[in-house]
C-alpha cells in the first residue's frame, strides 16, 4: 500500500470528514503509517546527522589537543638539577661583577674633585647660566646706562626680536649662529638671553646680549630698522660691555 504524503491524507480527510484534521489525528495517521516522511524531512535529517558528526569531530580534536598540552606542561616542568646549578653559578658570578661595579663606582665618586668631559657636559646643561635674577639686574642697567648716554627709554623686544634672523653687517649674506634660551643654555655660538631697543625718529639703537658658547658675555648691536633680519656687529661701547659682563659672571 502506496504512503500518502501529508498533503494527499489531508485532502482525503476533508473528502470524508467534511473538515480538516485536528493535530491529534494528523499525529496519529503519522504513528500509524498511513502517512509516509516527506523528501524534506530525509535531507533534514541528514543535515543533523552531518552536523552530529562534525561536533564529535571538533570535540575529539579538542581532547587530543588537550592531552598532548599537559604532556608538554608535564615535559616542561622535569628540569635537570644541572641547570639550575648552572643558573646559581651565574647568579653568584653577576653578584660578584656586581660588587665590583659598586667598589669601582665608589672609586670614582671619591675622585669626583677632578672634572672630565662628561662632568663639564652635565654642568653646562644643567647650571642656568641666566637667571631671573640676573635679568633684573640687566634691566637696571639698561635704565642707568640709557640716562649716562642720553638716551633714556629703553624697552625690552626678547619675545618680537629673537624670532628673526640675524646676519653680520660685514657679511650680509653669513647668519650668525644665535638662539634665544631663557637660561642661556644652548648648542649655538651665540645664546640670546635679552634684546633692548630705543627708538629715537627714525634711527633705532638694539642691542643683542647673548653669552657664547664658552661663557664669554657679548653684545651685538644693531641699526636696522626694517625689513625682516637684523643686520650687528659687536657693540663698541666699553660701559654697556663691562657692565654686562660682571652681571653674566657674578
Amino acid at each position: 500500500m502506496r504512503k500518502l504524503s501529508e498533503a494527499e491524507w489531508i485532502s482525503r480527510f476533508e473528502q470524508v470528514q467534511g473538515r480538516k484534521p485536528k493535530p491529534d489525528e494528523l499525529q496519529l495517521a503519522y504513528q500509524s503509517g498511513l502517512i509516509g516522511i516527506s523528501k524534506n524531512y530525509n535531507y533534514i535529517y541528514i543535515l543533523l546527522g552531518a552536523l552530529v558528526a562534525i561536533v564529535v569531530g571538533i570535540g575529539l580534536t579538542l581532547v587530543s589537543s588537550s592531552m598532548k598540552n599537559v604532556k608538554q606542561t608535564k615535559s616542561s616542568a622535569t628540569v635537570p638539577s644541572s641547570i639550575f646549578s648552572s643558573t646559581d653559578k651565574a647568579s653568584a658570578s653577576s653578584s660578584t661583577s656586581s660588587t665590583g661595579n659598586t667598589r669601582t663606582s665608589e672609586s670614582s665618586s671619591a675622585s669626583i674633585d677632578t672634572p672630565d668631559a662628561n662632568h663639564a657636559k652635565e654642568a653646562y646643561t644643567e647650571n642656568p647660566r641666566w637667571t631671573n635674577d640676573k635679568a633684573s639686574r640687566l634691566a637696571s642697567l639698561m635704565v642707568s646706562w640709557g640716562n649716562q648716554m642720553n638716551q633714556p627709554g629703553y624697552k625690552e623686544i626678547t619675545n618680537e626680536a629673537s624670532s628673526l634672523p640675524i646676519r653680520w653687517m660685514s657679511d650680509h649674506n653669513q647668519t650668525v649662529d644665535a638662539t634665544y634660551a631663557a637660561n642661556g643654555n644652548s648648542s649655538s655660538e651665540y645664546t640670546i638671553v635679552s634684546v633692548y631697543e630705543r627708538w629715537e625718529n627714525v634711527s633705532v639703537h638694539r642691542y643683542f646680549f647673548t653669552i657664547k658658547k664658552d661663557g664669554t658675555p657679548f653684545v651685538l648691536y644693531s641699526p636696522t630698522t626694517n625689513g625682516g633680519v637684523y643686520y650687528v656687529k659687536e657693540t663698541e661701547n666699553a660701559d654697556l660691555k663691562s657692565g654686562y659682563a660682571d652681571i653674566v659672571n657674578n
